[in-house]
């Protein structure tokens, strides 16, 4: 453990640490979102009782987990692709694909 006076202090209440978790558990959940607009618009309009915005959800969230949203999207994606490849065996890779949130426009 960093000395106390080595450690990054964050400027955070509570209350944007609950939003920040509940931000980063949607991504988490969501992996078949597609980009940053469609994340932040979605996730903004569903919690319209919390004021909550765009730009506070991407620097704080970076500053707080050290990862974009987009990248914990991804590592889901990736995740859930490779769980799936070794439970899943005889699915073929497109569903695999596709099951973990990616789109394949060049499959059909």
């Amino acid at each position: 453990m960093k000395p106390l006076s080595k450690r990054k202090i964050l400027p955070f209440q509570l209350d944007d640490i609950i939003v920040l978790e509940a931000v980063r558990a949607y991504a988490e959940n969501n992996p078949q979102i597609k980009s940053k607009a469609e994340f932040y618009k979605k996730f903004i309009r569903s919690n319209k009782d919390v004021f909550v915005t765009e730009h506070f959800l991407k620097s704080c969230f970076k500053l707080l987990y050290g990862k974009t949203v987009m990248q914990i999207i991804y590592e889901t994606r990736m995740k859930k692709a490779g769980e799936s490849l070794v439970k899943k065996k005889y699915l073929p890779i497109k569903d695999i694909a596709k099951e973990a949130g990616y789109t394949l426009a060049g499959f059909s």
